[in-house]
């Protein structure tokens, strides 16, 4: 009888060896798919642009999608399931939305509990990849912002995003609302 005793023992260090070691694979793959999946090396959309590195030419279409309702697109399927609002071909268009967005700022407002409005992502094809930003407008009672958290080329972690603001949004905001207002198709 003294036998099956330390078998018993040994059995249960065995089984709370066992899910230790998955309690860690799995706290390790979360912080996988949180930190690493989808992201990329290299600067994001934004330095790009002011860096001149992107031309005009270059860009083949911007995608104005829909956000995805309770949380943020992370993987490359769950963006291509957003629903496009329209899909921007026109140079000219493609042209000033661009040196709007090069008038982002990496300064972050001081803010009073901001309010989300207006929100969209923007895919920007260009013929190197392509580029997610997730556009949202933030107020509080003294202040507005449009706020740009810029992926790297084909990454579409947004936890690997970093964040731009635009004081001067007005027409960019213009630029997106019109252009979402037409088919995409």
């Amino acid at each position: 009888m003294n036998s099956t005793i330390p078998q018993k023992r040994l059995s249960q260090k065995i089984l709370m060896s066992i899910t230790i070691a998955f309690g860690f694979a799995v706290v390790f793959w979360c912080i996988y798919l949180t930190l690493f999946k989808g992201t990329t090396k290299g600067p994001d959309l934004m330095v790009r642009l002011f860096r001149h590195e992107i031309s005009i030419d270059s860009i083949q279409s911007v995608e104005i999608v829909h956000p995805k309702i309770g949380g943020s697109p992370f993987s490359e399927n769950e963006y291509a399931n957003l629903q496009r609002k329209n899909i921007i071909t026109d140079p000219e268009i493609i042209a000033q939305l661009l040196s709007y967005l090069k008038t982002a700022q990496t300064e972050r407002p001081t803010w009073n509990h901001p309010g989300t409005f207006e929100q969209c992502h923007i895919k920007i094809n260009s013929e190197a990849g392509y580029f997610w930003l997730e556009i949202y407008l933030l107020r509080d009672r003294t202040q507005s912002r449009l706020v740009l958290e810029a992926n790297n080329l084909n990454a579409t972690n947004p936890n690997g995003a970093k964040t731009y603001y635009i004081k001067e949004y007005e027409a960019l905001l213009d630029i997106l609302k019109s252009s979402a207002l037409k088919d995409p198709s």
